[in-house]
Parts: structure tokens; sequence; C-alpha cells
């Protein structure tokens, strides 16, 4: 009988002890799955809004943007553009274009679809790369009340995929500084082209 108490009492305190141990451990484990979850669900935009006055109506400056196999004429970030094929006439809603970029060194490929377009004054277009998703936003109206320079209001939103999406605020100034180079390289290309 002694035996059995005995045996009794260590399973009683062992079971006693596992639940005070490893209860609050189990607790622990599911708040931070918890929390990994919920950073990873989350949207992590980065948003970048620039306004540059370009030389150029708004026609023009539409015509050089809604056809982005343009861009690396005017973005140092874009080393190359084209058009996909077999997309051909006039750029409309679905066209794609191609986009090899260089950041910190690295190349990636892009993919931009023309989302929509209301001639001579919006363009959206979504960019996809197997590293982020970009959402561009440019409005174009004419500046200083004439039709020779035109207001580029250019809102890109990136967003990072898979296991980079969660940092996508640490790279938010170089996103910045990125934005503000192909602004000024936009700058810089309107001026010789239309002034």
């Amino acid at each position: 009988a002694l035996a059995v108490a005995i045996i009794t009492f260590l399973g009683v305190a062992v079971v006693s002890a596992l639940r005070f141990a490893v209860f609050p451990l189990l607790v622990s484990i599911a708040v931070v799955i918890s929390s990994i979850a919920r950073l990873f669900a989350a949207d992590h935009v980065v948003k970048i809004n620039e306004t540059p006055i370009v030389f150029g109506s708004p026609d023009q400056i539409f015509e050089l943007l809604s056809d982005f196999s343009s861009a690396a004429s005017w973005d140092p970030g874009v080393i190359e553009s084209r058009r996909m094929q077999p997309d051909e006439g006039q750029v409309r809603v679905g066209s794609k274009f191609a986009l090899t970029t260089l950041w910190k060194g690295e190349r990636s490929e892009m993919t931009y679809t023309l989302l929509e377009i209301q001639r001579p004054s919006r363009i959206v277009l979504r960019g996809e790369s197997n590293v982020s998703s970009a959402h561009d936003t440019i409005v174009l109206c004419p500046a200083n009340g004439a039709n020779t320079q035109t207001a580029v209001d250019y809102t890109l939103e990136v967003q990072l995929k898979g296991w980079r999406k969660p940092f996508a605020a640490m790279i938010m100034e170089d996103l910045r500084k990125l934005g503000r180079a192909a602004m000024e390289g936009l700058e810089d290309a309107c001026e010789q082209r239309f002034r």
C-alpha cells in the first residue's frame, strides 16, 4: 500500500510539474507563432509619391509614360525596357512591358501591365517580379497655366513577396531615393526631348 501511495504521489507530482512548466511554454510558443503569422499577413506596402514639373505638354508626357518601353530612357534604375510581343500598335489596357531593373547591384526582371489609361491625364500600371509587386499611378496636368510643362503626380506602391514581406519598412528610404532618381531622370529626358 505504501508503494501504491508513493507511485500515486509521484504521478500527481509529475503531472502537476508538467502542467505548470509545459503549459506556459506551449502558450508562449502559440503567441510567437500567432505574432509571426500576423506579421506575414499584413500588407507592408511602401508608398512613394513624387510630383515633378517637366517640360512637354500633357499629351507628350502621356505618350512617353504610357508606353513603358521608354522607361530605360528616363529611369536610371531600369537598364532595359521593351514592349512584349505580340503586342503591336498603340498601347492599350493590357499592353505588357518587360523591364530589367538594377538595384543595389542586383538585376531583376519585372513584367508591367497597363491597367488603366485616360488620355492624356492618367496611367495605371502593375509590375510583377519574383521578389516584389508594384502599382504605379501617374496623373498628369498642365503646370503653371501653360501647355508647355506638365505636373507629373507619380505614386509608386511596392510590396515585397514571400519571406521578404515584413522587411519592406527597412528598404523604404532606399526606395524613396530610387523614386527621386527616376523623377530626376524623367525631368532630364523631358527637357532634352520637349524644351
